[in-house]
């Protein structure tokens, strides 16, 4: 008799990478991504304004699949680059968001000379982006445990009239979403409101309760120190059990205050 081969169907779960997720077909690394704002410049350069709109499109597309932490430097390249698109096209209203966030995370560059030499308009473009008012700063609401990086900078505000780019974390370190917020655009949000508003009031709370006790623990001993003095000048004996009782009494209790109250700037501190 032959042998029969018998083959058992098995349910296998597989996770989707977040990057996938996403729509990308591959991860992108921050190399491809910088290539894009070097191949920008030179296209920039030779007046070549297909380059130039690919390389855009290109660096946009791969921005949302890299899987890499996004850095200060690649955060400004990548303004940089859309900075020039918006100048080239003569999108002006969106030059000025750009090149500020490129300034602002990389202010030591400077173009170079093949790309905009002395003179050039490109160059005050550059130069007057500096002194853009960034409106009202948002504080991105993580994910629960996790953390936002602004322009490489974990923990960093977005100006409203800027443009940003955006790295989600999970508490493990692992990225959720990398994305490029053009100024004006609404702030999405990754974990709960009430989240953050919760650890707001906590420490509002511990504050309070702090200056709270450190007042009761003031006033405890104020009151020790006048029976303290109406002990020092009484002669009547049973008067003076009575204060000595009300004056160790009160000095306790400021004393005990005061403890409270140093353990609660502890805990402030150590939870904020």
């Amino acid at each position: 008799m032959s042998p029969w081969l018998v083959l058992v169907p098995v349910a296998i779960s597989v996770s989707t990478p977040a990057w996938a997720a996403r729509g990308c077909e591959t991860v992108s690394s921050l190399v491809e991504l910088r290539e894009q704002s070097a191949r920008g410049e030179a296209a920039f350069a030779n007046l070549d304004m297909a380059t130039l709109e690919a390389a855009r499109a290109d660096a946009m597309s791969r921005l949302p699949c890299v899987q890499e932490v996004v850095g200060p430097g690649d955060a400004a390249a990548f303004h940089r680059l859309m900075g020039l698109y918006a100048f080239a096209s003569g999108d002006r209203a969106q030059v000025a968001p750009e090149f500020h966030a490129a300034r602002k995370l990389e202010p030591g560059y400077t173009f170079p000379e093949h790309v905009a030499p002395p003179g050039h308009p490109l160059i005050e473009a550059y130069s007057e982006a500096a002194q853009l008012d960034e409106g009202d700063l948002q504080f991105p609401i993580a994910p629960r445990g996790g953390w936002i990086n602004v322009g490489g900078v974990r923990g960093a505000p977005r100006g409203v009239g800027s443009a940003a780019v955006l790295q989600v974390f999970e508490p493990d370190g692992a990225i959720v979403e990398t994305l490029y917020l053009p100024a004006g655009y609404a702030l999405p949000t990754w974990g709960r409101a009430e989240d953050a508003g919760g650890r707001q009031g906590a420490h509002i709370g511990l504050i309070s309760a702090t200056g709270g006790t450190a007042l009761a623990a003031v006033g405890l001993y104020a009151v020790a120190r006048g029976y303290e003095q109406q002990f020092q000048t009484t002669d009547d004996s049973k008067e003076l059990e009575v204060l000595q009782a009300r004056t160790n009494g009160f000095a306790a209790g400021a004393i005990g205050a005061g403890l409270v109250s140093l353990g609660l700037v502890g805990v402030t501190v150590l939870t904020w």
